[in-house]
Order: structure tokens, then C-alpha cells, then sequence
């Protein structure tokens, strides 16, 4: 199933975009996935502390470091290099998130 069709949406900005995924109830859409150029993928965790449990966010970030590309960049944020070297894991990281987010986030 596509993006739109679980109800996300792409935002595109002038310096890149974010991927914003839809919550339960009046919460509506959280951007959690950004891209700028050249080179930087973020996620952002901010946007699910209301929609989801603090165990869950805490597993998440371990599953993302399990990647192997991305770092720390805030308390919230982890952040990617877009590298040919970390292309394979990166495609695998957008729809383990996506996948996350619908199993985890019950609209």
C-alpha cells in the first residue's frame, strides 16, 4: 500500500520535504520523516510523544540505530547521511517506519 493510501502525505519545502503520517483522532498529521539537500535524512520524534507510549518511541530509536546510519542529533532527532554506502539501509528504514507508525499509532 502507498503513502497516500495509508493517509500520509509528502510536504515539499524549498530546501526539501517531510513525510507526515496521520494520528488518532483530533491529532491529526505529525511530520516524523525529513529530507534536506544534499544529503541529510532526519527522524523526528516529537511529533508521536502524544500518540505514543514512551517504551515504544525508546524501541524505535533502538531499532533505528540498529540501521547503523544514523546518529544523534537532538533529543528528539536522529539524523542520516544519504551516502551510495547507506543506500540498501535506508531504503529498508522508510517502510519499516511507515509499517511502525500504522501498527503502532491506531487511528
Amino acid at each position: 500500500m502507498t503513502l497516500i493510501k495509508k493517509g500520509h502525505t509528502i510536504c515539499w519545502g524549498t530546501a526539501g520535504f517531510s513525510i507526515r503520517v496521520l494520528l488518532p483522532a483530533e491529532q491529526g498529521l505529525a511530520s516524523i520523516l525529513y529530507g534536506y539537500l544534499p544529503d541529510r535524512f532526519q527522524f523526528y520524534f516529537s511529533h508521536l510523544e502524544t500518540a505514543v507510549a514512551p517504551a515504544d518511541l525508546t524501541r524505535l530509536r533502538q531499532q533505528l540505530f540498529g540501521y547503523g546510519v544514523f546518529r544523534e542529533t537532538g533529543k528528539k532527532t536522529l539524523t542520516a547521511r544519504v551516502t551510495a554506502e547507506d543506500e540498501t539501509a535506508l531504503r529498508q528504514v522508510y517502510p519499516f517506519v511507515l509499517n511502525w507508525v500504522d501498527t503502532l499509532v491506531k487511528v
